[in-house]
């Protein structure tokens, strides 16, 4: 009797624990998301990847959000090709994560010139954002490339218009409107290169063509055309003779 007993005593005890770890670990899956956690271990994995993989001296640094980091894998090396470029972008940043990891992202890598993609996300589908927004974040960026690298070039490129955040255009016309009179006002050292008319079609709408199915990321088709002109800018601007 008092084995069996023991033998219940014993199942009941190790059916708790099972029951436990699996309570734990539903738990642990359930754990919401932390974008920030997430974007931070982004750049680890880059510092990482520069120990194995040096980048090249004095590259021309893309840097931003989504529409850098996706670009990597979109044939930026062989579109932009003998320029050596690196690709620094982080999905899902806003303007004030460049600045906030400035010397992580771009100041360790002195670069000759910055491709520069943040924004869109400081706007999303807010339809309350404010294109102040954007444009005080790049504008703090830009002073600390002037700051700590005096001789670097900087090329914005504007926010792109999106199927996925068509309603918030409006306002992200106005950002790129504040953001390019701030380029012209240093045209030596910041340029202002618009992909709006790459993108939309001839009655002001977002070219589906040119976008992944989310309607927000662009596809390869969309990353080749505008590689077709800016390329030729970035030659310029570093001296080199366009092909």
């Amino acid at each position: 009797m008092k084995s069996k007993l023991s033998l219940m005593l014993s199942l009941m005890v190790c059916g708790s624990a099972v029951f436990s770890q699996a309570g734990n670990q539903n738990q642990e899956n359930s754990q919401p998301r932390n974008p920030a956690l997430e974007h931070l271990k982004k750049i680890d994995s880059f510092e990482e990847k520069d120990k194995t993989s040096p980048p090249p001296e004095n590259p021309v640094l893309f840097v931003g959000s989504s529409t850098i980091a996706m670009w990597e894998g979109k044939k930026l090396s062989e579109q932009m090709s003998p320029i050596p470029v690196l690709c620094r972008g982080v999905g899902g940043t806003t303007t004030k994560f460049q600045v906030d990891n400035f010397d992580r992202l771009t100041l360790k890598y002195h670069p000759k010139i910055i491709v520069y993609y943040a924004g869109d996300n400081d706007i999303g589908k807010n339809l309350k954002a404010k294109p102040e927004t954007p444009f005080e974040g790049f504008k703090k960026y830009a002073e600390l490339v002037k700051e700590k690298l005096p001789d670097t070039k900087i090329i914005y490129i504007s926010i792109k218009p999106s199927i996925q955040r068509k309603d918030t255009w409006p306002i992200m016309v106005k950002a790129n409107g504040m953001i390019k009179a701030f380029c012209e006002s240093d045209p030596a050292r910041t340029s202002y290169f618009d992909i709006s008319g790459i993108i939309l079609k001839p009655d002001g709408e977002p070219d589906p063509s040119l976008f992944a199915k989310d309607g927000l990321h662009m596809n390869q088709e969309c990353y080749t055309r505008i590689a077709e002109k800016l390329k030729p800018l970035i030659q310029k601007i570093s001296g080199q003779k366009a092909e």
